[in-house]
């Protein structure tokens, strides 16, 4: 079954796994920066952003466009950052999801992230690469996803 650009609900929280959303403070833990991109996605601001990405993995499971998640592995790397990282259940839990989201499921059309000064008062910026400008990071941006 295929998915629609606007049906893509968590489009920028995808965005932020794959890395296009850097943040500004490096010591801002994984759970607040998804409380706060989740808010680009029209979510208020949520206590438990964990819940909402879950559930819109069960969404694409029953859709067909993702395969089942496999709990063992999923609990294996969330044991390992708990004992290795030192990281709480959530933040491990969110790491796992995170990567599933970057790495596991690539079928979504996503549509490019905007970079602007709401953006910035999120506390996000662009990746280094794309500069120092909102103007030439959209720019390479839409570029990259063909947009114009």
């Amino acid at each position: 079954m295929m998915i629609m650009e606007n049906e893509v609900q968590l489009n920028n929280f995808i965005l932020w796994c794959k890395n296009w959303y850097q943040p500004i403070d490096n010591k801002m833990n994984i759970i607040t920066e998804a409380q706060k991109i989740l808010t680009l996605d029209d979510y208020l601001p949520c206590n438990n952003p964990i819940s909402i990405a879950l559930t819109y993995i069960d969404e694409l499971v029953k859709k067909g466009i993702t395969k089942p998640i496999r709990l063992q592995d999923w609990n294996e790397n969330i044991i390992i950052g708990m004992t290795v990282h030192n990281l709480t259940y959530n933040e491990c839990l969110l790491y796992t999801i995170r990567h599933f989201f970057a790495f596991e499921c690539t079928k979504l059309p996503l549509m490019p992230p905007v970079y602007s000064r709401k953006l910035y008062k999120l506390g996000f910026v662009a990746p280094t690469r794309f500069g120092n400008s909102y103007k030439l990071a959209n720019y390479k941006v839409n570029k990259f996803f063909n947009k114009k």
